[in-house]
């Protein structure tokens, strides 16, 4: 699995992918909810 991160100007977008599909999407206004979000997951 790999996580990517984009953060831009207004949005922080997180993708999850599995190979080359795209298993998971969500996109935060500020790095706090990012970082609760991250913290929910576990670690594999």
């Amino acid at each position: 699995m790999l996580l990517s991160i984009d953060i831009g100007n207004s949005n922080i977008k997180c993708g999850v992918f599995d190979g080359d599909e795209l298993t998971a999407f969500s996109a935060y206004t500020n790095f706090s909810e990012l970082v609760s979000y991250l913290k929910k997951k576990p670690v594999q």
